[in-house]
């Protein structure tokens, strides 16, 4: 496949993105000898956009990636709260697997006494899969050191965070809103989704 732009042609294999801006001031659509489109280049934000994919190590479909997505959410605790001071979200899709980034600040503690949650994730968790996991989570500045949440899991078919503090080898606990005080939480959890 080669493109022409105004008497300039591009080889197969090498897209040179300032060449194409400095040539045009439209969208360029790429296609086969036999006409069918493959994708198009963005002159005004350098993206070049595939109608198949991006294969990876191989031709096949298990090879491709077709979706990738960045993006934010609104974390917020499940407990009718109120009052952050920071309420921050923000996650990356690729393929099935969400990767989502939290960090929730209470300015003054008006979380109820109900057990705690992170709601509002930004996909659906797949029902298919397993439970999706926290990778990481952080507290400070807690009125209770006792219950702060050390994991989290995101339970099939569900969009909230259910939070858990480990006791021990087999024992766990789950956090309530009295638990927070003024504290924050800041966490990432990775898990599938249909979507």
């Amino acid at each position: 496949m080669a493109t022409t732009i105004t008497g300039t042609t591009i080889d197969t294999g090498r897209v040179d993105t300032d060449l194409i801006k400095s040539k045009t001031n439209t969208p360029l659509s790429f296609q086969l000898s036999d006409g069918t489109a493959v994708g198009n280049f963005s002159n005004t934000t350098g993206a070049l956009i595939s109608n198949f994919g991006l294969a990876v190590g191989g031709t096949g479909a298990v090879n491709t990636l077709d979706d990738y997505e960045e993006g934010t959410w609104t974390p917020a605790y499940t407990v009718g709260s109120s009052g952050y001071s920071n309420q921050v979200g923000k996650y990356t899709k690729i393929g099935e697997q969400v990767t989502a980034y939290f960090y929730l600040q209470m300015n003054n503690n008006q979380v109820g006494g109900s057990t705690l949650h992170v709601g509002g994730l930004p996909f659906t968790c797949n029902s298919n899969s397993s439970y999706g996991a926290a990778s990481g989570i952080h507290c400070n500045s807690w009125s209770t050191s006792a219950k702060k949440p050390d994991n989290g899991l995101v339970a099939p078919n569900n969009t909230v965070i259910d939070l858990y503090h480990s006791q021990g080898t087999t024992a766990t606990t789950q956090p309530v809103g009295n638990d927070i005080g003024n504290g924050s939480l800041i966490g990432c959890v990775v898990y599938r989704t249909s979507s």
